[in-house]
């Protein structure tokens, strides 16, 4: 069966929109990892970051990435810093293609703007805390050979930029 079509970058560049238009065209299944870890553990993200803490929500992501790389075929969003451990990032390079979808910081901020459920946002203001963490993970983002700028599109017109490019090699 093909490999998995793995969407990752930060929150709110459109990863689970994305992921469930590419899953329906394409007629293969969809997983949301933050929403499976939200039902795994009965608790929404947020409240696994303040009630468990962060380190046990990475290690939750780990376990499903592991769990993920032993399936084939999948439309996968990940959460936003997924691939901040090296070996999540290894696997899931093993099992699929990783596509880094992004947006203008302008565009994100307004995006995230009164989004609820996003732990590491509220810290200190949506604004100040989506920049402090632009800057520490682009660099794990920039790794990723396949970018998708969706500042400005339709989580439509995204998913059609994905399908065009789907089957050339990663841009560079």
């Amino acid at each position: 069966m093909n490999k998995h079509i793995i969407l990752t970058g930060f929150m709110g560049s459109g990863k689970s929109a994305i992921g469930r238009i590419l899953a329906e065209r394409l007629k293969r299944p969809f997983l949301d990892m933050d929403s499976e870890i939200e039902k795994r553990c009965s608790l929404t993200v947020s409240e696994i970051f303040e009630k468990l803490g962060e380190e046990t929500f990475r290690d939750e992501e780990a376990k499903l990435v592991r769990e993920l790389c032993r399936k084939r075929g999948w439309i996968i969003a990940t959460g936003g810093g997924t691939l901040l451990r090296p070996e999540n990032r290894h696997a899931l390079e093993k099992s699929g293609r990783i596509i880094c979808l992004f947006a203008s910081e302008e565009e994100l901020i307004r995006r995230l703007k009164g989004g609820e459920g996003r732990p590491l946002l509220f810290e200190k203001g949506v604004e100040n805390r989506a920049k402090e963490l632009l800057a520490e993970r682009s660099q794990i983002y920039q790794q990723v050979p396949w970018k998708i700028d969706t500042t400005g599109l339709t989580s439509a017109q995204a998913a059609e930029k994905i399908l065009a490019g789907i089957a050339k090699p990663p841009l560079k």
